[in-house]
Protein backbone atom coordinates (compact mmCIF):
# COMPACT_ATOMS: atom_id res chain seq x y z
CA UNK A 1 0.00 0.00 0.00
CA UNK A 2 3.00 2.45 0.86
CA UNK A 3 4.28 1.77 -2.76
CA UNK A 4 0.74 2.70 -4.22
CA UNK A 5 1.04 5.87 -2.09
CA UNK A 6 4.42 6.23 -3.34
CA UNK A 7 2.97 6.08 -6.94
CA UNK A 8 0.22 8.20 -6.48
CA UNK A 9 2.41 10.67 -5.04
CA UNK A 10 4.75 10.92 -7.83
CA UNK A 11 1.90 11.16 -10.56
CA UNK A 12 0.33 14.10 -8.35
CA UNK A 13 3.67 15.62 -8.54
CA UNK A 14 4.46 15.00 -12.06
CA UNK A 15 1.08 16.40 -12.65
CA UNK A 16 1.43 19.73 -10.35
CA UNK A 17 4.62 19.94 -12.60
CA UNK A 18 3.39 20.19 -15.57
CA UNK A 19 0.74 21.60 -14.71
CA UNK A 20 2.82 24.79 -13.78
CA UNK A 21 5.22 24.74 -16.48
CA UNK A 22 2.11 24.91 -18.22
CA UNK A 23 0.27 27.37 -17.23
CA UNK A 24 4.02 29.71 -17.02
CA UNK A 25 3.99 28.72 -20.69
CA UNK A 26 0.87 30.29 -21.18
CA UNK A 27 1.47 33.07 -18.91
CA UNK A 28 4.70 34.43 -20.96
CA UNK A 29 2.75 33.70 -24.13
CA UNK A 30 -0.35 36.14 -22.58
CA UNK A 31 2.34 38.66 -21.73
CA UNK A 32 4.12 38.89 -25.33
CA UNK A 33 0.78 38.71 -26.43
CA UNK A 34 -0.39 41.88 -24.56
CA UNK A 35 3.46 43.78 -25.16
CA UNK A 36 2.36 43.16 -29.05
CA UNK A 37 -1.21 44.57 -28.67
CA UNK A 38 0.40 47.86 -26.52
CA UNK A 39 2.84 48.31 -29.67
CA UNK A 40 0.31 48.57 -32.08
CA UNK A 41 -2.18 50.66 -29.85
CA UNK A 42 0.29 53.39 -29.28
CA UNK A 43 1.37 53.26 -33.02
CA UNK A 44 -2.36 53.47 -34.19
CA UNK A 45 -3.24 56.33 -31.25
CA UNK A 46 0.18 57.72 -32.98
CA UNK A 47 -1.45 57.56 -36.57
CA UNK A 48 -4.87 58.76 -35.43
CA UNK A 49 -3.43 61.88 -34.11
CA UNK A 50 -1.49 62.78 -37.07
CA UNK A 51 -4.87 62.12 -39.36
CA UNK A 52 -6.88 64.29 -37.07
CA UNK A 53 -4.51 67.09 -37.35
CA UNK A 54 -4.64 66.52 -40.90
CA UNK A 55 -8.73 66.57 -41.23
CA UNK A 56 -8.56 69.43 -38.72
CA UNK A 57 -6.49 71.28 -41.58
CA UNK A 58 -9.07 69.73 -44.37
CA UNK A 59 -11.84 70.81 -42.50
CA UNK A 60 -11.01 74.92 -42.23
CA UNK A 61 -9.81 74.54 -45.67
CA UNK A 62 -13.47 73.51 -47.17
CA UNK A 63 -14.69 75.74 -44.73
CA UNK A 64 -13.14 78.69 -45.90
CA UNK A 65 -13.38 77.43 -49.18
CA UNK A 66 -17.23 77.17 -48.74
CA UNK A 67 -17.61 80.53 -46.61
CA UNK A 68 -16.46 82.91 -49.68
CA UNK A 69 -13.24 83.45 -47.74
CA UNK A 70 -10.48 81.66 -49.38
CA UNK A 71 -11.87 82.02 -53.01
CA UNK A 72 -10.58 79.85 -55.88
CA UNK A 73 -9.24 82.86 -57.68
CA UNK A 74 -6.66 84.32 -55.05
CA UNK A 75 -5.79 80.93 -54.08
CA UNK A 76 -5.40 79.74 -57.63
CA UNK A 77 -7.98 76.65 -57.14
CA UNK A 78 -10.39 75.72 -59.79
CA UNK A 79 -13.31 74.08 -58.99
CA UNK A 80 -12.11 70.86 -59.94
CA UNK A 81 -9.18 71.55 -57.61
CA UNK A 82 -11.48 71.91 -54.61
CA UNK A 83 -14.10 68.72 -55.83
CA UNK A 84 -10.66 67.02 -55.59
CA UNK A 85 -9.74 68.30 -52.15
CA UNK A 86 -13.21 67.54 -50.80
CA UNK A 87 -12.61 64.05 -52.22
CA UNK A 88 -9.20 64.08 -50.47
CA UNK A 89 -10.83 65.53 -47.11
CA UNK A 90 -13.64 62.28 -47.62
CA UNK A 91 -10.80 59.65 -47.97
CA UNK A 92 -8.76 61.04 -44.86
CA UNK A 93 -12.41 60.70 -43.02
CA UNK A 94 -13.25 57.27 -43.81
CA UNK A 95 -9.50 56.16 -43.15
CA UNK A 96 -9.84 58.05 -39.29
CA UNK A 97 -13.08 56.48 -39.08
CA UNK A 98 -11.53 52.87 -39.73
CA UNK A 99 -8.87 53.60 -37.96
CA UNK A 100 -10.91 54.62 -34.62
CA UNK A 101 -13.07 51.66 -35.56
CA UNK A 102 -9.88 49.33 -35.23
CA UNK A 103 -8.82 51.14 -31.78
CA UNK A 104 -12.40 50.48 -30.31
CA UNK A 105 -11.81 46.71 -31.28
CA UNK A 106 -8.68 46.22 -29.70
CA UNK A 107 -9.33 48.20 -26.98
CA UNK A 108 -12.16 45.82 -26.64
CA UNK A 109 -9.36 42.83 -27.20
CA UNK A 110 -7.18 44.13 -24.88
CA UNK A 111 -9.59 44.44 -21.77
CA UNK A 112 -11.20 40.78 -22.40
CA UNK A 113 -7.52 39.88 -22.09
CA UNK A 114 -6.59 41.69 -19.20
CA UNK A 115 -9.60 39.71 -17.51
CA UNK A 116 -8.69 36.77 -18.80
CA UNK A 117 -5.44 37.71 -17.69
CA UNK A 118 -6.38 38.44 -13.98
CA UNK A 119 -8.89 35.66 -13.77
CA UNK A 120 -5.69 33.37 -14.08
CA UNK A 121 -3.76 35.22 -12.13
CA UNK A 122 -6.34 34.70 -9.39
CA UNK A 123 -6.93 30.73 -9.90
CA UNK A 124 -3.24 30.67 -9.67
CA UNK A 125 -3.06 31.97 -6.53
CA UNK A 126 -5.72 30.11 -5.39
CA UNK A 127 -4.28 26.61 -6.52
CA UNK A 128 -1.52 27.19 -5.04
CA UNK A 129 -2.91 27.06 -0.96
CA UNK A 130 -5.44 24.59 -1.45
CA UNK A 131 -5.17 21.51 0.85
CA UNK A 132 -4.09 19.00 -1.79
CA UNK A 133 -1.08 21.48 -2.98
CA UNK A 134 -0.32 21.61 0.99
CA UNK A 135 -0.43 18.04 1.73
CA UNK A 136 1.99 17.72 -1.55
CA UNK A 137 4.38 20.38 -0.41
CA UNK A 138 4.42 18.12 3.16
CA UNK A 139 4.97 14.58 1.58
CA UNK A 140 7.88 16.47 -0.43
CA UNK A 141 9.74 17.77 2.51
CA UNK A 142 8.93 14.25 3.86
CA UNK A 143 10.71 12.69 0.97
CA UNK A 144 13.42 14.94 0.93
CA UNK A 145 13.97 14.35 4.99
CA UNK A 146 13.85 10.35 3.79
CA UNK A 147 16.17 10.51 0.75
CA UNK A 148 18.70 13.37 3.55
CA UNK A 149 19.16 10.39 6.23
Amino acid sequence: MAATSGLADEQTREEVKRLRDEFVDLNAERMQYMQAFERTKRTNEGVILVLRDENKQLKQQVAEMQSGTHSATSSGLTETDQEGLIGEVTLWRSKQDGLSHSVKVLSAQYSQLREEFMSLHRQRSTAIDTPEMRTVRSLENRLDKAMLK
